[in-house]
């Protein structure tokens, strides 16, 4: 399945699962090297109830039975790796998936100061693409539209490494897009059970009148789809232990991560026909494959307890050739700026203590009025940056550190909270999410949280809203999960 339009799926081959490549690779890996390999993850049951959306006619609770495996193996040549996640569907809503965002074997750093690496690999092309989930290096898997994962591009990646300078190049032949929502495109009409996917109207005004569309989805061959290369390089200097200062830069040219759309409508008008009887028009959708370039330029301070970050992007996209008689998704030159700041209370980052960070957005072009005749334009397309003119700040603390003294005791110590509020100074919308974090021993966890979008903006919750908060502003959620950890 892949991204399109508003970013939901369509079924390109019935084949094209991740879910049994990403199962026989952890097999693989396991028995690849008898030196060293583990085996970690965890399963249980997920569930989501949207609790206000307001597209009534699509389902607000979602169940699934989901299992996260990461297994590794390292001897003294080879590294390997595959990080996969399944879901099963329980609910009527829901949708069995997978998805596997890196999978890769590779020569071992230890041994080789130069590495050569095959598969789907997380690199840090670019810290404001990694750090805010843009989609615009690396491709996202967007289940959750409101909290993407992030997952690598699929090639081969040479890597080389001194104690100050490392540097990479990625090459390949493939294409990996956006995975979104699925959506059913069957009997003229486009639909999906998922909150997060906005569907295309289904009439359109002409001369004063309401005239039904039809949709076709044109699907392209997975071949054409796949087969669509590119490359990236990076430098970057800095202590390879990753403390200290240090700058980077990257450059790339390869395929949009988000399949854009060409749409031609066919309307016909019979003069002799009675004024109330109008054939719908013949809508067809067709994905269509955008290259850009893109240059980016970072740098940083960390420490075990506190990390600084400023980054800069630029997007070149680069047009495709489409009939003049389509209505078309575009896209222009984007600049993107931003930084960032995590400092750790108490404790060292990533350890499990009290952290702080605070980050800024600011984004720049991008978007542009799609083109075709107006009478036939009937685009309520996405953005594909999903924030402006952003500020997020984060706020993560064990709850025994914040209530004393009356937290003190065993439940307190292992219930952990998180925070995150984001506010959009464009498009005039916050989102909070809150989470709790409960881990009654370390073969257990149950998890519970909250995302509560707001607007002030007039477009918001309106066919005009493009912008993540403002297009999905209903999409308020109650979350939980309880797993068991291996």
């Amino acid at each position: 399945m892949i991204a399109i339009g508003d970013y939901g799926e369509f079924p390109v081959s019935r084949r094209s699962t991740w879910a049994p490549l990403a199962l026989n690779l952890c097999l693989v890996l396991l028995l690849a090297s008898p030196a060293y390999a583990t085996i970690s993850g965890s399963a249980g049951l997920d569930t989501t109830n949207y609790v206000s959306t307001a597209q009534s006619s699509k389902g607000v609770d979602f169940s699934n039975l989901r299992a996260d495996v990461l297994a590794e193996t390292t001897s003294k040549t080879i590294r390997a790796r595959a990080q996969a996640e399944f879901m099963l569907g329980l609910t009527k809503n829901s949708t069995t998936t997978g998805e596997a965002p890196e999978i890769y074997i590779g020569m071992n750093p230890e041994t080789f100061p130069v590495q050569l690496s095959l598969g789907r690999k997380l690199m840090p092309w670019n810290v404001l693409d990694n750090e805010w989930g843009l989609g615009i290096w690396q491709p996202r898997f967007r289940w959750d539209v409101l909290h993407p994962e992030e997952v690598g591009m699929m090639g081969a990646f040479l890597e080389a490494q001194s104690e100050f300078v490392q540097g990479a190049i990625f090459i390949t032949p493939f294409f990996v897009p956006d995975r979104g929502v699925p959506i059913d495109a069957s009997n003229g009409n486009i639909r999906s059970s998922s909150p997060w996917m906005i569907t295309p109207p289904n009439n359109v005004f002409f001369r004063g009148q309401s005239i039904p569309i039809a949709y076709d989805l044109r699907v392209p061959p997975v071949e054409d789809v796949v087969m669509n290369g590119g490359w990236s390089t990076n430098l970057r200097v800095g202590h390879k232990s990753g403390r200290g200062p240090w700058v980077s830069t990257s450059f790339s040219r390869k395929p949009v991560n988000q399949l854009l759309l060409g749409f031609f409508g066919k309307m016909s008008i019979d003069a002799n026909a009675p004024a109330d009887v109008v054939d719908p028009i013949q809508a067809k959708l067709y994905p269509r494959i955008l290259y850009h370039e893109l240059k980016s330029f970072d740098m940083g301070y960390s420490h075990k307890r506190v990390n600084l970050w400023a980054s800069a992007l630029w997007e070149h996209p680069i047009r495709d050739e489409t009939p003049a008689t389509w209505n078309t998704q575009e896209i222009t030159n984007s600049e993107a700026y931003g930084f960032g700041v995590r400092w750790a209370a108490v404790g060292e980052l990533d350890k499990r203590g009290m952290e702080f960070s605070l980050g800024y957005l600011r984004q720049v072009g991008g978007d542009a009025p799609s083109q075709g005749p107006p009478e036939l334009n009937v685009s309520n397309f996405e953005s594909r940056y999903p924030f402006k003119s952003t500020l997020r700040f984060g706020y993560e603390t064990p709850v025994n550190l914040i209530m004393q003294p009356i937290s003190r005791g065993h439940f307190w110590e292992k219930l952990r909270w998180k925070m995150n509020l984001t506010y959009d100074f464009i498009a005039e919308g916050s989102i909070v999410s809150t989470e709790l974090d409960y881990r009654p021993s370390q073969k257990w966890i149950i998890r519970a949280g909250v995302d509560i979008l707001s607007s002030s903006n007039p477009d918001a919750n309106t066919s005009s809203a493009s912008d993540l908060i403002n297009r999905y502003v209903a999409n308020d959620a109650i979350y939980g999960r309880v797993g068991y950890v291996f």
